[in-house]
């Protein structure tokens, strides 16, 4: 079995995770707007999906500490962790030849 992965602006990501595009459009989203700050309900809204469909790769993000949860009068919030995703970044580089990258589409390479 061979391993593929997905370069996402510069994070090399396993192909498990490709099972879901929505993890896919939730990394993407977060990286071109690095200082949003909003609810579930209004990031499934801008991405185009269900606060269901985003729930588990929230929950994901949080547990990799690639966003945060934030309580703003009440409301919970999520902002994302620019810090944490240049270190995973940088740790997933060094796992991942580059040659296992072999098309590049809009800075997303599929390989």
């Amino acid at each position: 079995f061979e391993s593929k992965y997905i370069n996402i602006n510069g994070l090399q990501i396993s192909m498990p995770k490709l099972n879901d595009m929505i993890y896919l459009e939730l990394l993407y989203f977060f990286r071109n707007n690095p200082s949003v700050m909003d609810t579930m309900e209004g990031i499934a809204s801008k991405i185009g999906r269900t606060v269901a469909d985003i729930d588990p790769i929230v929950r994901e993000f949080l547990k990799m500490k690639l966003i945060v949860e934030n309580d703003l009068s009440g409301t919970k919030v999520f902002t994302y962790n620019r810090k944490v995703d240049r270190e995973l970044q940088k740790k997933r580089l060094l796992k991942v030849p580059k040659e296992k990258v072999v098309e590049t589409v809009e800075g997303v390479g599929i390989g």
